[in-house]
């Protein structure tokens, strides 16, 4: 037996409109689902709004709810209900719009929903019977999965214990590299569409603004991504999979901030400290210039890199008077051998 939506209905905590209520006709639409092996016949209710993901325009509303067997008593129900959310289409052109999105899940997230890097789709039910403007139009339903992953959960390195912002940044990356190679692009990404189940697993959603026929550019390994300081973005060779790793910090920073400007993060990666002091301002003496630049560098390697930080600190920090000696001795002698140059008499600091 096919899997048949019964009713479609609100949950007691829905207030109005409607959109959905019992008395309605769901006709299922062929090809908008993939990786369902439901079979048998379900009641849709609602249990919370999402309140995100809505279309701007009023088209359609987004549901958490539950797929319940009809069949059953109520605690059966409860004990056999599958977590879905639901979008509803309350105008003809919101219908268009979840019609396409389940057509697009059919003929081309198959792999990924496989792969348990996108979310099941049950296919999208037509309202045979309408009768009223509050009532909907049709129906997508879907795999709920779970909660939306934030900025903060990818954030700062050395605030990640048990290594899930990690596994985080892996998985995304390894999901999109795969719709990639599908000759597809997801539009959309990163925060928003992202989810995490309960299992840890990641989940990408929200494939409203998708294409087809993408041809990835992509010229690096994970390894040369991963931590980096950030590189120009034609150097990674396609704009989605940069804005992904800049989203989910991949990279880190590819600027630290010294004084009054910004430098290459580069130059703290060949740890030359001295290179950094030469950009300080005209006037500044130079064993300070060399103490900042120390300081900034290890601004940077504590936000970004932490035990890099600790080595810095125990490598440069003891020795950090002599050089700066050195550096300041070095100045000296450049400036007064170009004063000398000049015909000018050379002070003496």
């Amino acid at each position: 037996m096919p899997f048949i939506l019964s009713t479609a209905q609100h949950g007691p905590d829905i207030p109005g409109p409607v959109g959905l209520d019992e008395s309605l006709q769901l006709e299922p639409e062929p090809h908008t689902s993939v990786g369902s092996s439901l079979t048998g016949s379900y009641d849709l209710v609602t249990t919370c709004d999402t309140y995100h993901n809505a279309i701007a325009d009023g088209s359609v509303e987004i549901y958490h709810a539950e797929l319940r067997p009809t069949s059953s008593l109520n605690n059966e129900q409860e004990r056999n209900s599958i977590p879905v959310v639901v979008k509803i289409a309350l105008t003809q052109d919101g219908y268009t719009k979840i019609l396409h999105e389940g057509r697009f899940y059919s003929k081309h997230l198959g792999p990924l929903v496989e792969d348990h890097m996108a979310p099941i789709c049950y296919g999208a039910f037509k309202v045979l019977n309408r009768t009223g403007k509050d009532h909907a139009h049709g129906c997508l339903i879907l795999q709920d999965c779970g909660q939306l992953v934030g900025y903060g959960d990818v954030a700062l390195r050395d605030r990640d214990p048990d290594g899930d912002a990690a596994y985080i940044r892996a998985a995304v990356l390894s999901a999109v590299r795969k719709l990639h190679t599908l000759g597809l692009t997801h539009g959309d990404l990163p925060f928003g569409h992202i989810t995490r189940m309960p299992d840890r697993s990641v989940r990408i959603i929200g494939f409203t603004h998708a294409q087809t026929g993408h041809e990835c550019q992509y010229t690096l390994s994970d390894a040369d991504l991963w931590g980096r300081p950030q590189p120009e973005p034609g150097a990674v060779g396609c704009s989605e999979i940069y804005d992904v790793c800049e989203g989910l910090n991949i990279f880190v920073p590819g600027f630290f901030e010294y004084i009054d400007t910004y430098l290459p993060a580069s130059l703290i990666e060949d740890q030359d400290l001295e290179s950094i002091a030469d950009n300080a301002p005209e006037g500044t003496r130079p064993a300070y210039a060399l103490r900042r630049a120390y300081g900034a560098a290890l601004v940077y390697l504590e936000e970004w890199f932490p035990e890099v930080a600790v080595r810095m600190q125990n490598e440069m920090g003891k020795g950090l008077k002599e050089r700066c000696r050195v550096y300041q001795k070095a100045k000296d002698e450049r400036e007064a051998k170009r004063r000398m140059s000049m015909r000018e008499p050379a002070s003496t600091q």
